[in-house]
């Protein structure tokens, strides 16, 4: 069944200017984002397979675009999660780990620095989110975390996901975050709840725009 929820903003991992490296907040107005797309995969070992589809579009000839991704916090300081099997398909890119204000973060560049792009250009990439063991809520239980998209250069006109869950966890616990530390805003989230061999799909999109460096986050 179809959800119309409004959902409290900003919470675990969301952030404009705290976890953005260097502090910037303005958006780049060189291009933006058309479609977002981002397919994560949780495994019972706690591990997040995920897959990125960006659709940019370019309104200046430019070399391509960066991704950053957090995977340390400094409210867990007892986990130690790490990116594996990186691969970015069609166009060379370069990563670097950087830190800032306790968070480090993956630093991706994707782009040629001989060639430049304009207009509609896809980018996709896949890699491994591994947490190590299971993070704990404030309250002490088991929780599943993870920033679905987010701390781009631009906003994100259309952003969508399909995340599968481990078996026995269940959907009505799973929450949606948008926007910055101590944010008090709202957002709607459209989902749709299938299952298939025994595990959970929620599979939506954020009503609205996801503005230059903010998170959404699950």
């Amino acid at each position: 069944m179809k959800n119309s929820l409004r959902l409290l903003l900003a919470s675990f991992l969301c952030a404009l200017a705290l976890l953005v490296p260097g502090g910037a907040v303005k958006a780049d107005e060189y291009y933006s984002i058309d479609d977002y797309l981002v397919k994560v995969e949780v495994t019972k070992d706690h591990t997040y397979k995920v897959e990125e589809r960006i659709s940019a579009n370019f309104k200046e000839y430019r070399h391509g675009i960066y991704r950053y991704i957090p995977y340390r916090f400094p409210n867990m300081p007892d986990l130690f999660p790490k990116i594996e099997n990186l691969k970015v398909s069609d166009y060379p890119y370069t990563a670097e780990t950087s830190e800032y204000n306790g968070y480090r973060f993956l630093d991706i560049r994707i782009g040629d620095a001989d060639k430049t792009v304009i207009g509609q250009v896809e980018y996709r990439l896949s890699y491994d989110y591994l947490v190590g063991r299971e993070p704990l809520s404030a309250g002490g239980h088991p929780s599943i975390r993870y920033n679905l998209m987010g701390n781009m250069e631009t906003e994100i006109n259309k952003a969508s996901f399909e995340i599968t869950l481990p078996e026995g966890v269940d959907a009505e616990q799973i929450r949606f975050y948008r926007g910055a530390v101590d944010s008090s805003e709202e957002a709607e989230v459209d989902y749709l709840v299938s299952s298939s061999e025994g595990r959970t799909i929620i599979t939506g999109q954020l009503e609205g725009t996801l503005y230059g460096y903010e998170y959404l986050t699950f």
